[in-house]
């Protein structure tokens, strides 16, 4: 804005600048302008695909209660239903152990991997679900596990009560990011550390979705009831 206020104050001056010079400077200046506004259309073209391209709500929600499910199972079942959500070319990455993994193909010889590992390393292993944190207008989720393990040891496969000994307890936890597309399908995966701030919003989310539940709750047990009294009456 300054720089065209100096522009056309330089007119007012007979000998400042050359009327030539001046039609110059004004052509430079109007073709600024232009580009700047063609510039601000393909930021906004940009920003509406982004925004035509994220998930829906119910999309996120759905994937987060099937993690719920799946994370108890993670040692026992096939993770196929999650798998069904993913792109032929979905990334994995894991930020705790630093390496990358590309394709669905290679991810699920990888999962088959880690449950091989823990199982040779304990003979008990648990995962936990710990909560997920979910933001309108985003395009991914996140959900907190932890598993639980045993140091290895010859002992830990002996009966208590010859060897007189007790295994101490592993813990292992992390944060996955789940990032989808409109589609609802699942494009990359993001394995990390978990944070405080993930366990104060994720114990957030889990107390909004407990309220949701007993609201449910409540109207299902009252829309029973009603149905019961249209068909015995009062």
């Amino acid at each position: 804005m300054k720089r065209l206020l100096l522009l056309r104050t330089s007119y007012t001056f007979k000998y400042a600048i050359p009327f030539k010079f001046g039609r110059f400077l004004m052509s430079i200046n109007n073709n600024f302008n232009r580009r700047l506004h063609n510039d601000v259309l393909k930021l906004n073209e940009r920003k509406t695909d982004l925004v035509n391209n994220l998930p829906t709500k119910e999309q996120l929600l759905a994937i987060d209660w099937l993690t719920e499910s799946l994370a108890p199972k993670f040692f026992k079942e096939s993770l196929r239903p999650f798998f069904q959500f993913c792109l032929n070319d979905v990334i994995f990455e894991d930020k705790i152990n630093n390496y990358n993994i590309n394709g669905k193909g290679n991810l699920s010889i990888h999962v088959a991997k880690v449950r091989s590992y823990f199982r040779y390393m304990s003979p008990f292993n648990r995962c936990e679900h710990k909560g997920s944190i979910i933001y309108d207008n985003d395009d991914h989720f996140t959900f907190l596990y932890k598993i639980h393990s045993l140091e290895s040891s010859w002992k830990t496969y002996m009966p208590q009560f010859l060897v007189q000994f007790r295994p101490k307890e592993k813990i292992f936890e992390g944060a996955m990011e789940i990032y989808m597309n409109k589609d609802g399908r699942i494009f990359k995966i993001i394995n990390r550390i978990v944070t405080e701030d993930d366990r104060i919003y994720a114990e957030k989310l889990d107390k909004l979705k407990k309220q949701q539940a007993s609201i449910d709750e409540l109207e299902e047990r009252k829309r029973i009831e009603k149905e019961i009294k249209n068909i015995y009456g009062n």
